[in-house]
């Protein structure tokens, strides 16, 4: 019986490290990532459910050094907003470590953002995460299917996304 309970658990644990994403599957981030253009207001329109009761969520980036952003998320559910406060640095070509004010740092890799930085897909490594940012509510439908696109590419289930945008007629 003890055998039985440990391979459970190792199974359980084995799900829970790759998450939302195939490990095997490859993954890259942006070779060309350029921090001053990524930086200012973004909304999130699409990401997995279990991450965050939030109805509606939004990020500011601002440049404070090379390579060195802070970072607001505003968090608005059902009980009012809340902001959440860090820092990100970049720790390689479209990859970032955030800290956010009491959490453990984690790394998000820019997978890709549209030619003029409107749409982007953001993901933990770990395949715990990844989000669909855009600089507004409203997203047109080609640039939330190519973002898909380069989930599926890197091995995340979208399936289980939910999506949070305004998508026009």
């Amino acid at each position: 019986m003890r055998l039985l309970a440990g391979i459970a658990l190792c199974l359980v644990t084995a799900c829970a490290a790759s998450g939302f994403r195939n490990p095997d599957a490859p993954l890259s981030s942006m070779a060309v990532f350029d921090p001053v253009r990524f930086a200012g207001d973004w909304v999130k329109v699409a990401g997995y459910p279990s991450e965050t009761n939030c109805l509606q969520e939004s990020v500011h980036y601002s440049v404070v050094g090379p390579g060195a952003l802070d970072t607001t998320t505003t968090c608005t559910d059902s009980g009012g907003r809340a902001a959440s406060i860090g820092s990100a640095r970049v720790i390689g070509p479209g990859r970032l470590r955030v800290s956010m004010k009491g959490a453990i740092a984690q790394d998000q890799w820019v997978l890709w953002v549209d030619e003029s930085y409107r749409t982007a897909v953001i993901a933990r490594p770990s395949g715990q995460g990844a989000w669909v940012l855009n600089r507004t509510p409203a997203i047109s439908p080609d640039r939330l299917a190519a973002a898909f696109d380069v989930l599926r590419f890197n091995g995340f289930d979208v399936t289980q996304m939910q999506s949070l945008a305004q998508v026009p007629a």
